[in-house]
């Protein structure tokens, strides 16, 4: 699996999970105030989101988190719960923004072999869940039934679990092979390709990029994000 280490403009790329800068501590022995202090000099990315996202909370928000996912990666799906636990911590005053980045050949064109066959197809269909105004529900139904889901026929999974949501099959399926579904797929990819992300899950929190490794992404993950909140890194 490779994982990859966001810091500012600097990316640390590993096929293992020991991700060690050269300068730097193990990413294994970094606190989460030795993340901030890192960050605090780190470049800031503006013009990431756009109006085409998938968002929850207020434009008002003073902190800003924008995910750059897979919904085929195991690393999203804890990292997702970790998103959850701050929304709950910190409710209005956080906004979070989701981006696709499957790491699938198949819209992907920056990887060398196909890591996560069917996540350009789930990404796809999430855009489509978004269309009819149920991103989240099929977001969060995506990662519960993940194992499931991309087993056999994937795109009968996808098909099925928007139907269990409401939403119409016929017009779900005319989305899921209209070419605007994946172009915006590719447009998300393209712009993590921009700032140089290069592994899920990557994080902006109001323009400041990072990237939590796997042993990160746990129960304590949010500890990472709370000193950049608490500290007041950034206003938007």
């Amino acid at each position: 699996f490779l994982l990859t280490v966001f810091i500012g403009e600097t990316v640390y790329v590993s096929a293992h999970a020991r991700v060690v800068a050269s300068s730097e501590k193990p990413r294994a022995q970094r606190t989460p105030e030795e993340t901030a202090e890192m960050l605090a000099n780190a470049k800031r990315y503006t013009g990431v989101a756009n109006r085409n996202d998938a968002t929850k909370g207020p434009k008002s928000a003073p902190y800003e988190i924008i995910e750059f996912s897979d919904f085929r990666c195991p690393y999203c799906r804890k990292a997702d719960k970790t998103i959850s636990r701050l929304k709950e911590d910190y409710h209005d005053k956080v906004r979070l923004v989701f981006k696709h980045f499957p790491l699938d050949a198949s819209c992907n064109e920056t990887l060398k072999f196909n890591m996560h066959p069917g996540a350009c197809l789930a990404a796809q269909a999430a855009v489509c869940a978004q269309s009819f105004a149920r991103f989240w529900e099929y977001h969060d139904l995506l990662f519960e039934e993940n194992d499931a889901i991309f087993k056999g026929d994937v795109k009968a999974n996808l098909i099925d679990r928007a139907e269990r949501l409401g939403m119409n099959r016929e017009a779900f399926i005319g989305c899921l092979e209209d070419p605007a579904s994946l172009a915006q797929v590719k447009a998300d990819i393209q712009k993590g390709i921009e700032i140089g992300i290069q592994g899920t899950p990557a994080f902006l929190l109001n323009g400041w990029a990072f990237y939590l490794a796997p042993f990160q992404v746990g129960a304590n993950a949010a500890d990472h994000f709370r000193p950049l909140i608490k500290k007041n890194l950034a206003t938007r």
